[in-house]
């Protein structure tokens, strides 16, 4: 156990909660001192929403604590019940995705990720944390627990994809796109749309890490999530330059797996502005994570519950490419959130 002693996590205020890639877990509770950098030592978390625009992303905790099992916390059982789910339109994501289609058959827009979300009605969010942190069903070494409120709005999340790890002048990150379900593996392995989805991530990415050392990359494997599986290329990188970290993010975020190809000015709009007339959640499908020593790890936020003061959102998004098929899309969509739900005990 490192930091202060063992705080009570006050997930009825402001806190944060990170699982790292060893499995062990970073928590901490308010007060937080915003900052538009870390803190040269000691423990500094970032939290952003999809378009970066807050410009003192740095949250600061004067104690925190490091342990390797959620036990250690002192959390009350309980669980979220009652929840009653207004999910997607069809006929709205139809329109969506027929937009899209049209973009793509012009020739200079090659993959979109659209997003749609549940939503529900919160009598209470007090608690809402502390109970999705103690109903999470473990999901193995490729998924990582992510947690953070602050004053009143907060997500939890199991996601699978992976920003950044930086260990000195070492960086690893990931191309994590492609979806299916397990049942359907034998046919994934050869989707000529899943492969080239996949692979217009990977290309990039690895431009844009090339701009940051040598890159080394692992070949297409697959990410084994129980219900779904993903393809998954790794990538690491010997940095060229001491890291800053809001450089690396900036650069990186948002990848073409929550994104848009290509990665410009007007692209980049539209995926604002379908967001924001769908209503999803600042916060989904950004980097969040914490500086630890000359260490750092983060995440994209997907896979999760988010909510404010008085309703709770379950998005999911898929991406769009030539030859996708709207029913297969709006079946993934579907298999993205019911995952949440199991994972978090939903219901």
């Amino acid at each position: 156990m490192n930091g202060k002693e063992m705080p009570e996590l006050a997930t009825r205020n402001d806190f944060a909660l990170v699982q790292l890639n060893d499995r062990s877990f970073i928590a901490a509770s308010a007060p937080f001192a915003k900052s538009s950098e870390p803190a040269k030592d000691g423990i500094s978390f970032y939290t952003n929403d999809f378009l970066l625009s807050d410009c003192t992303p740095w949250r600061i905790p004067n104690n925190w604590v490091r342990f390797n099992s959620l036990e250690e916390l002192d959390l009350t059982s309980s669980s979220i019940s009652g929840l009653q789910w207004v999910d997607p339109n069809y006929e709205d994501f139809r329109k969506i995705f027929k937009s899209i289609e049209l973009d793509l058959e012009q020739g200079e827009l090659v993959k979109v990720v659209p997003v749609i979300s549940s939503s529900a009605e919160l009598t209470v969010n007090s608690s809402i944390a502390e109970s999705l942190i103690r109903s999470v069903k473990p999901e193995g070494q490729s998924v990582s627990l992510c947690a953070f409120q602050e004053n009143g709005s907060g997500f939890t999340a199991m996601t699978p994809e992976r920003l950044l790890k930086i260990n000195g002048m070492d960086l690893r990150t990931m191309a994590l796109a492609g979806t299916s379900t397990a049942s359907e593996s034998e046919t994934f392995l050869e989707d000529s749309k899943e492969r080239y989805e996949h692979n217009l991530v990977v290309n990039a990415v690895r431009r844009t890490l090339s701009e940051f050392g040598i890159v080394e990359e692992s070949g297409r494997e697959i990410m084994d999530l129980g219900a779904i599986i993903h393809f998954l290329t790794e990538f690491r990188v010997s940095l060229s330059e001491e890291p800053v970290i809001n450089d690396l993010i900036c650069a990186l975020h948002p990848t073409p797996a929550v994104g848009v190809v290509p990665r410009n000015e007007r692209f980049l709009g539209e995926v604002f502005d379908q967001r924001r007339k769908a209503e999803i959640p600042a916060k989904f499908g950004a980097p969040f994570g914490v500086k630890y020593g000359d260490r750092f790890e983060s995440f994209v936020l997907i896979r999760g519950l988010f909510w404010d003061q008085n309703r709770a959102y379950l998005p999911s998004g898929c991406g769009i490419v030539r030859g996708s098929v709207l029913e297969k899309e709006w079946l993934e969509l579907s298999l993205k959130r019911n995952w949440v739900k199991e994972v978090f005990c939903l219901g």
